[in-house]
């Protein structure tokens, strides 16, 4: 991993020592690298600023991945939108220093509230799911004597993702407005008197490491924005969506360079503004989570299991899509003071998907061993839970000669301090 590496022995995060943080902070903590962020950020955006010179292009980074407003604030800086899927999103974008005009807001199942808040505070685009959302923005937009800003979501039918639970442009996901129906739903978007049609936007999947996806999606959205000039509708915006894949074991990611080909081969035609919403491209391998051996057990059957302190309430992605983060000791020791082994890492809470990863052959470790749970910060502690009443983890952002807790610990007391026993029990 970029920006983590082995110091004598020790891994490290730009230089800070990990196994020097689990001691002083205690586990579990994830720990994210700022420089990494903001490489993966510039990375992507030389990409397609050189690709699309004459083109308005505009980042807009997907909060769900990692919602901290430190991490938000940190591509603010930079120059980064945001993609927002709720309102409280919007709101940490807002808090994060993102200006409305860098904000667009997707999402199948946008409340009256959300969509009060969204108009109210003049964001670049809401993005529509359905023909019933075009309805409600405009009444609640004629309530408020105001009008919204709207871009279609179109689903192209079109397979991607690692994982049939991350694909979201096929025909019979809950996203968008079916391609063959589109432009349907653009004059009815037309007809309507609080609508301001601002854009289109498309979002095929995440983790996608291949070209052709994209390649296929944006042809078909390129053939759609045409039927849609040729009935008079003209686009300010096209929102691109996000997916790119990034390593986590042995994938071969897209170069963001590759990627900015397929997008000026396929809708750098349009002059309009190019809307992206990458997530796990910036944060993913920017972030570790530590974690500390509490036992090895072995089983009569000589199955090892290494048992840590951190599990599904904190790293939901391998129990949900079964996805594989390697787990790497912070303490490297050589193979004639610990040869290697082969055992299954899990975690303590009581469910049977709380593993980590099954049957690896690595350096032994031993109860009080420090480890880091890598390529984890995205889609980590925004899907985080107090399941099993265990405390989140604590969040630490490294940038250089900065080492700052960005988020404390909760104790068992700040847990349960909203909840209430009802007279009535006693």
């Amino acid at each position: 991993m970029a920006h983590f590496e082995y110091i004598d022995n020790n891994l490290c995060v730009n230089g800070h020592s990990l196994n020097d943080m689990a001691k002083a902070h205690g586990t579990p903590t994830y720990v994210y690298s700022a420089p990494r962020i903001i490489e993966n950020y510039n990375a992507l955006s030389t990409a397609l600023n050189t690709a699309l010179p004459d083109h308005d292009v505009l980042l807009c980074y997907a909060t769900k991945a990692n919602s901290h407003i430190a991490i938000v604030n940190l591509l603010a800086q930079q120059g980064s939108g945001a993609d927002v899927v709720s309102g409280g999103e919007l709101y940490r974008a807002l808090k994060s220093g993102i200006t409305p005009d860098k904000i667009v807001f997707s999402g199948v199942g946008k409340t009256e509230d959300e969509i009060k808040l969204a108009i109210e505070k003049k964001i670049l685009q809401i993005n529509v799911e359905s023909l019933p959302e075009l309805d409600r923005i405009n009444q609640i937009a004629q309530d408020m004597n105001a009008t919204a800003n709207i871009g279609i979501r179109i689903n192209p039918d079109v397979e991607a993702g690692e994982h049939d639970k991350t694909s979201t442009g096929r025909k019979d996901d809950k996203f968008g407005i079916d391609y063959d129906h589109g432009l349907a739903a653009y004059q009815h978007a037309n007809s309507l008197s609080h609508l301001n049609i601002t854009g289109v936007s498309v979002h095929i999947g995440s983790q996608i490491v291949e070209a052709k996806p994209f390649e296929l999606a944006y042809q078909k959205l390129a053939a759609f924005i045409k039927t849609l000039a040729q009935n008079g509708i003209d686009l300010a915006n096209i929102d691109l969506g996000g997916g790119m894949g990034i390593t986590y074991t042995r994938e071969t990611p897209l170069d963001p360079n590759a990627y900015a080909a397929v997008v000026k081969k396929t809708i750098g035609q349009f002059n309009a503004k190019l809307i992206f919403e990458p997530g796990r491209a910036l944060t993913g391998d920017a972030g570790v989570l530590l974690a500390r051996v509490q036992y090895v057990k072995t089983t009569p059957s000589g199955k090892n299991f290494v048992i840590l302190d951190t599990g599904m309430g904190d790293l939901m992605r391998p129990a949900l899509y079964g996805s594989i983060h390697p787990v790497l000791p912070c303490i490297q020791h050589g193979d004639d003071v610990r040869p290697p082994s082969t055992y299954d890492v899990v975690g303590p809470i009581c469910e049977s998907s709380d593993i980590f990863d099954k049957n690896v052959t690595g350096p032994s470790l031993h109860p009080g061993d420090a480890v880091a749970i890598t390529v984890s910060g995205a889609y980590g502690m925004s899907m985080a839970s107090n399941y099993n009443t265990r405390p989140q983890p604590m969040e630490i952002l490294v940038n250089h000669d900065h080492l700052t807790v960005i988020s404390t610990r909760k104790n068992f007391d700040q847990l349960i301090e909203h909840e209430t026993i009802p007279e009535w029990i006693a």
